[in-house]
């Protein structure tokens, strides 16, 4: 593997580990949200976290296949 596709698998690495971190704290933060009194910011915000945890559920499946893809010679798809 060449220095290029070294650097970029790390990076990619560490973009995954970051995007699974941010991923773990936007769900404890949603579910952490269903213990509060009901009110419409409530309901809201539940909304939007869900929302952000599908769109980095998305970036992540993302970067897990892009480092396989480097890695093990899969294309994609």
């Amino acid at each position: 593997m060449d220095k290029k596709t070294e650097l970029k698998v790390n990076n990619l690495i560490q973009l995954r580990t970051v995007l699974t971190n941010t991923l773990i704290v936007l769900i404890g933060g949603t579910v952490g949200l269903l213990f509060v009194e009901a009110s419409v910011l409530k309901y809201i915000l539940l909304i939007l976290g869900c929302f952000y945890i599908l769109l980095f559920i998305a970036n992540l499946s993302n970067t897990i296949r892009e480092v396989n893809g480097i890695l093990y010679g899969e294309e994609d798809k």
